[in-house]
C-alpha cells in the first residue's frame, strides 16, 4: 500500500502544546474497519498505525491529554511496567483470598454450573457503535497501536489508567492475545483481538485481567459473564466514566 498514492486527502486533526500534528482523514462509516484494517496492515513499513475515532472524542483528547509527562517519557515508563506478571499474580490472589471467585472457577470449569450464554457480536458494528458522529481515521506515528495512549496523552476521570499504564496493559493484551486498538473514543477503547481465549478456564483469567483493566463490564456484573463474552470473541471493549 502506498500510504501518499492510496490515501484519501489528509488533514490535521490534533496539535499538541509540543508542536507535534497527528494527521487523520474521515471516512464512511460503513468503510472504517476496512480502512483500519489495510492501514494497520501497513503499518510496519509506512510508520503510521490508524485509530478509528471521531470529531468529539478528538475534542476530548485535545481538552484534557495528561501533560505530566511527554510522549517520549510516558512510552519508557510503560516499557518498564511488567503488567503479565502483576496481572497474574493478581489472579492467583485473587482465587486463594476471594472465595467467590475460587468458586466461580471451580464451578464453571468443571461444568457444575451452566455456562452463561451471549449473544455474538459483529467487530466492525460493535466497536463502531462506541464512535458516535462520523468516523474519523486518526494517524499516529508509531510502531504498534499499543502506544497509543501514550502517543495522545489518553487519559480521563479519576477511574482511567495513566498513559504509561494504559500502554503497558495494552502491549501485554497484543503479546498474549494479538490485540490492537481499533477504536479509542473519549470514554472506550474497542480492541480487535487475533487470539482470543479458547478455553474456560482461559477465559476467567482473561476476565479478571479485563476488568482490572476497565471500569465497566459490557457483559455483565459476574466474572463468568465477562468470560463467556470473552470466549471466542474477536472484540473487546473497555470502558470508563
Amino acid at each position: 500500500m502506498d500510504i501518499d498514492r492510496d490515501l484519501p486527502e489528509r488533514e490535521p486533526m490534533m496539535t499538541f502544546a509540543d508542536g507535534r500534528v497527528l494527521e487523520g482523514f474521515g471516512v464512511a462509516r460503513d468503510e472504517a474497519h476496512s480502512w483500519w484494517k489495510r492501514l494497520s496492515d501497513a503499518s510496519s513499513t509506512s510508520g503510521l498505525v490508524p485509530i478509528v475515532t471521531d470529531a468529539e472524542s478528538i475534542r476530548a483528547f485535545t481538552e484534557r491529554p495528561d501533560q505530566s509527562r511527554t510522549s517520549e517519557e510516558n512510552l519508557a515508563v510503560s516499557l518498564r511496567l511488567d503488567v503479565a506478571a502483576q496481572l497474574a499474580a493478581d489472579f492467583e490472589n485473587a482465587l486463594r483470598s476471594r472465595e467467590w471467585v475460587r468458586d466461580d472457577v471451580v464451578a464453571y470449569v468443571d461444568g457444575a454450573e451452566p455456562w452463561p450464554e451471549i449473544t455474538p457480536r459483529d467487530e466492525g458494528v460493535e466497536l463502531l457503535a462506541t464512535v458516535p458522529s462520523a468516523p474519523v481515521v486518526l494517524l499516529l506515528e508509531a510502531s504498534s497501536s499499543w502506544q497509543a495512549p501514550c502517543v495522545i496523552g489518553y487519559t480521563g476521570w479519576e477511574a482511567f489508567p495513566r498513559p504509561s499504564k494504559h500502554s503497558a496493559t495494552l502491549r501485554y493484551f497484543e503479546q498474549r492475545y494479538g490485540a490492537r486498538v481499533f477504536t479509542m473514543a473519549g470514554d472506550s477503547v474497542g480492541l480487535s483481538v487475533a487470539r482470543p481465549p479458547l478455553s474456560r478456564y482461559e477465559a476467567l483469567q482473561t476476565a479478571h485481567e479485563f476488568r482490572v483493566y476497565s471500569e465497566h463490564d459490557i457483559y455483565g456484573d459476574r466474572l463468568t459473564e465477562t468470560a463467556a463474552g470473552l470466549l471466542g470473541n474477536r472484540f473487546w471493549r473497555a470502558y470508563w466514566d
